[in-house]
């Protein structure tokens, strides 16, 4: 987040997960452009799919980008664990899954 301050993007810190995501959905609304929102896997993922899905249902453009949830070998469970591209599928476009560093930014022009 640090890294946004100094550069050309205008970034918001919402409350939370869900205002964030109705915040990306507004954004998008009034200026023709997607809306962005990143959140934490797990929960914070959880409280903006109703966001996600509103945008979904109006066809609103938005992007949001969740990291995966950090896989610990030899750990069935692991925090924060859930099978986010299975909850996202029904109420998304398209999900774009980055591996490695250097794909974040292909990715993101993808989005």
């Amino acid at each position: 987040f640090q890294a946004l301050t100094g550069s050309r993007l205008r970034a918001s810190v919402a409350t939370h997960e869900m205002a964030a995501a109705f915040m990306a959905n507004g954004y998008a609304r009034v200026t023709g452009r997607p809306g962005i929102l990143t959140t934490i896997p797990g929960p914070g993922f959880t409280f903006a799919l109703t966001g996600l899905a509103e945008a979904w249902l109006d066809s609103v453009p938005m992007v949001h980008i969740v990291p995966a949830a950090r896989e610990v070998p030899g750990r069935e469970f692991a925090l924060q664990a859930i099978d986010q591209r299975a909850m996202a599928r029904p109420i998304v476009k398209r999900i774009i899954e980055v591996k490695k560093p250097d794909d974040v930014e292909s990715g993101a022009f993808e989005a």
